[in-house]
């Protein structure tokens, strides 16, 4: 019995990466930067949302292209939201992310490989902006001047 169960939840869990890759390439390849595209509607009853907003591409100092993109996962009973910065090649290999805090943290806009962060809808620092640059080459870590966090690449 215990393995059936551990059978289903690996066979769930596989079927959600393969939903959450579909849509993350639907956005990569769709090249619009003016909108975010959501999937899935958030219900207090279990439903779920991911919000994706691709912030264009760029290359590195090193000639490396990476796309970029920002996720938002909202999920469970209190509207949990998970955030992420995402990085990929110009093939739409995934390279890895920031993991960030709160969601108004996401940067809004790229231009030329730097990300601007407006933090409209944060508290306390809702007047505040800042950039990141990443046309060295994708750092291990960002810091973000306005809300003073440090946040580090994972692969």
């Amino acid at each position: 019995m215990k393995f059936i169960l551990y059978l289903a939840c690996l066979i769930s869990i596989h079927s959600f990466a393969q939903e959450t890759d579909s849509m993350r390439l639907k956005v990569l390849n769709s090249v619009d930067t003016e909108n975010t595209y959501t999937f899935g509607e958030w219900t207090v009853d279990g439903g779920d949302e991911t919000q994706l907003h691709f912030l264009g591409s760029f290359v590195a100092e090193d000639g490396i292209q990476y796309k970029i993109m920002t996720y938002r996962w909202i999920w469970g009973q209190n509207k949990t939201a998970t955030n992420r910065i995402l990085v990929y090649t110009v093939n739409n290999e995934y390279v890895g992310n920031y993991y960030l805090n709160d969601s108004c943290e996401l940067p809004h806009s790229m231009s030329d490989g730097v990300l601007d962060f407006n933090y409209a809808g944060c508290d306390d620092v809702s007047a505040c902006q800042s950039t990141v640059s990443l046309k060295k080459g994708i750092p291990q870590h960002i810091y973000l001047e306005c809300t003073s966090m440090l946040y580090t690449f994972e692969k």
